[in-house]
C-alpha cells in the first residue's frame, strides 16, 4: 500500500476556480460571477474585483464608481440575475467595502437587504433603473485574515 501526502494548497474544490492567489495561498469559487472587496481597515481605500468564469476574466479597480459602472453594465447586458459576493472572515472588512461602495456611489439610487437563512442578497437599484442583486452566502466567507 502506497501512500501519497497530498499538499493542501494542490487541493482544488470539485467545480471551483481560482478566484486570486495572496501570500502563496490560492482561493477558490464556484460561481459564474463573483466579487470580491478587500481593504486593509481603509474602506475609502479599498480594490474592488469582478470574476467571470464563463470569459475566465477579472476586472480590478481601485474606484467604487468603476466597480458599480462595471456591475450595471453586467447586469443591463448579460443574463444575470444575480452575483455572488466572497466575505472575509467574520469582521469582513470587504463587506464594509462594499457597503462604502454602495452608499457613497452617485450611480445607486437605493438598496436593500433581503434576509436569507444562509445569508443575504443586497438589491441595489441604480439611477438607470438598473437592478443589482449581489448573493452573500456564509458558505462562501473565504478567511484571509493573518493568523487563519
Amino acid at each position: 500500500m502506497v501512500i501519497r501526502k497530498i499538499s493542501v494548497s494542490d487541493i482544488k474544490p470539485i467545480g471551483s476556480y481560482e478566484l486570486f492567489k495572496q501570500n502563496g495561498i490560492s482561493y477558490y469559487g464556484k460561481h459564474d460571477y463573483s466579487i470580491f472587496c478587500e481593504n486593509n481597515g481603509l474602506p475609502a481605500f479599498s480594490t474592488y474585483k469582478i470574476f467571470d468564469k464563463k470569459s475566465k476574466t477579472v476586472f480590478e479597480t481601485k474606484s467604487y464608481e468603476k466597480f458599480l459602472n462595471k456591475l450595471e453594465d453586467m447586469f443591463k447586458n448579460k443574463d444575470i440575475k444575480k452575483i455572488n459576493f466572497y466575505g472575509t472572515c467574520l469582521l469582513d472588512p470587504g463587506y464594509k467595502s462594499l457597503g462604502y461602495a454602495i452608499n457613497n456611489s452617485t450611480l445607486i439610487e437605493s438598496h436593500e437587504i433581503e434576509e436569507l437563512p444562509n445569508g443575504q442578497i443586497i438589491h441595489l437599484k441604480t439611477i438607470n433603473e438598473i437592478l443589482i442583486n449581489i448573493e452573500y452566502l456564509w458558505e462562501d466567507m473565504i478567511c484571509t485574515c493573518k493568523g487563519a
